[in-house]
């Protein structure tokens, strides 16, 4: 009977020492934290490219909380773990595994003469996004954009387009551009060649070379010459010329230049 008593006491024994041994190391095990991520993170300061990974705990006092960015520049990361967060920097307290979610994007660049058209924005991979520029957009009263055509898309040669972002992309929304021919005379005088036309168009200027103001045709009014009035300056081959050409490659503005001239009539001698 004694042998059985010392037998369960030597038992008792170990077992209090085991769980007295026991409960130290377990109050010292810090929590499992493992990170994993398809793309490289920046983990505490630390770029981390191997994954999972595993990252000691912070304490919640830290002064500076870990930032997980992207060490690439067309995806952003969403981290989600023991609680979803759509934050791009956590605070690792707690134990769990902490999964990087990526939304991949494409850097498409818009350009145009149209300011209103141009942007640069990261869209999603692989999902149709719309484009739509204006028909006509008009600068300063003189300078007129007609919408021609983008350069790429589903539907081009339509305002309203369609792009699919598969790699970083540049897209341009092509414009004509017209310019306003003003041509200023005095009252009474009548010039041909003002309006709109495209750039780089040879447009005929004409004007009468002489007009006559009254019925007896004793006074009449004589042209001698163009003249660049506007502020985009143009210089004529043929100023003195009552027809001349020129290329519209601004927004000019031409005045004809108009004297006036009397015609005295010699004496009427009476013949006795």
């Amino acid at each position: 009977m004694k042998k059985y008593i010392a037998i369960i006491m030597t038992i008792a024994i170990l077992c209090l020492a085991a769980v007295g041994g026991a409960l130290p190391a377990a109050a010292d095990t810090p929590p499992v934290i493992t990170v994993t991520s398809t793309e490289p993170l920046l983990i505490g300061g630390v770029v981390t490219t191997q994954f999972p990974a595993s990252v000691a705990p912070i304490p919640s006092s830290a002064s500076s909380t870990p930032s997980i960015t992207s060490a690439r520049g067309n995806a952003t990361v969403l981290p989600a773990g023991a609680t979803a967060s759509n934050s791009s920097s956590i605070t690792l307290t707690a134990a769990g595994t902490y999964s990087s979610v990526w939304a991949h994007e494409i850097l498409v660049v818009v350009n145009s003469v149209v300011a209103s058209l141009q942007q640069s924005e990261w869209l999603p991979y692989g999902q149709p996004y719309k484009l739509s520029a204006p028909p006509q957009d008009t600068q300063g009263g003189n300078v007129e954009y007609d919408f021609q055509k983008w350069d790429g898309g589903q539907t081009p040669f339509t305002a309203d387009n369609t792009i699919i972002p598969f790699q970083p992309m540049t897209v341009t929304a092509l414009y004509t551009r017209n310019f306003l021919l003003t041509i200023v005379t005095p009252d009474g005088i009548t010039a041909l060649g003002g309006g709109w036309y495209n750039a780089g168009t040879n447009v005929v200027l004409q004007t009468p070379k002489d007009v006559y103001t009254d019925t007896t045709q004793d006074a009449r009014q004589d042209f001698s010459g163009w003249e660049s009035i506007g502020a985009t300056p143009v210089v004529l081959s043929s100023p003195s010329a009552a027809v001349t050409t020129i290329a519209v490659n601004g927004p000019y503005v031409l005045q004809a230049i108009i004297t006036s001239s009397t015609w005295s009539r010699p004496p009427v001698r009476s013949v006795f």
